[in-house]
Parts: structure tokens; C-alpha cells; sequence
């Protein structure tokens, strides 16, 4: 999957966008990261997930059948965070996706909101829209 040649000014509204929005279980960081692939490439990593869950607890159930490292690997390459760029997904230790911004990467956690993460709490990073 590559990325659109407009995907950096959809990356931007994406982010504007889901900065105002509070957190809920059907608007979790899955589908923040989701939001943020689907902005730069107009493909829906999640969309085998949508409408199967709304509650942490579904959530939960979901990421036991396959943890989220392991379906980040079946849709993109993993990079060294070293070579993280703009848009490429970051992993932290509490499972959480976030969107590379630089050194920094940007949450959306249930507790807090948006929250920029610097690069040395994260636990991997994902190209999006590389070949590998």
C-alpha cells in the first residue's frame, strides 16, 4: 500500500480532527491509527475489527485472538525506530497506536487524551506506505 500524493495535508486534518475528540472504546487508538493509515494510503487496516467492538472488555477479547504487533507485521514492515518517519505507526508498551510525528509520536489514550510520546518509550514501529 502506498501513499495517496495528497497524504500529507489529509495526514494534517486527521490529526485536527481527532485531537478535539474525547475517548471512548469505539474511538480507541486501533482506530486512531487506523484513521491515520486510511488518511495517508485511503486503506482500512482495521476493517475486519469494525462493529466488533464497543466496550474495553470487547476490545480486550479482540487483541487476545491476535495481539497487535502481530497484525501491525501482517500489514506493514517493521522499521527501527531510528528511521521512523512522518506517519509511520508507533506501538508503546501499553499497546497503544500512535502516529510517528518526528521524535515524537502522537497517543490517544483513555486516560489523558493526545499525548506526544518520545521515541524512546516506544515498543515498535511500522512503515506506512513502504514497501518494506
Amino acid at each position: 500500500m502506498s501513499r495517496l500524493p495528497d497524504w500529507e495535508h489529509r495526514l494534517s486534518a486527521t490529526i485536527a480532527e481527532w485531537r478535539v475528540r474525547p475517548f471512548r472504546w469505539d474511538r480507541d487508538c486501533a482506530r486512531w491509527g487506523a484513521a491515520v493509515v486510511i488518511a495517508q494510503t485511503g486503506i482500512d487496516p482495521i476493517a475486519e475489527w469494525r462493529g466488533r467492538y464497543r466496550t474495553k472488555r470487547e476490545a480486550l477479547e479482540l487483541l487476545a485472538e491476535k495481539p497487535m504487533p502481530v497484525r501491525l507485521d501482517e500489514l506493514f514492515p517493521r522499521v527501527h525506530p531510528a528511521m521512523a518517519r512522518r506517519g509511520d505507526i508507533a506501538l508503546t508498551q501499553k499497546s497503544c497506536l500512535g502516529c510517528v510525528l518526528g521524535g515524537e509520536a502522537l497517543f490517544y489514550f483513555a486516560a489523558g487524551g493526545m499525548t506526544r510520546v518520545p521515541r524512546r518509550e516506544w515498543e515498535g514501529v511500522w512503515g506506512v506506505g513502504r514497501d518494506g
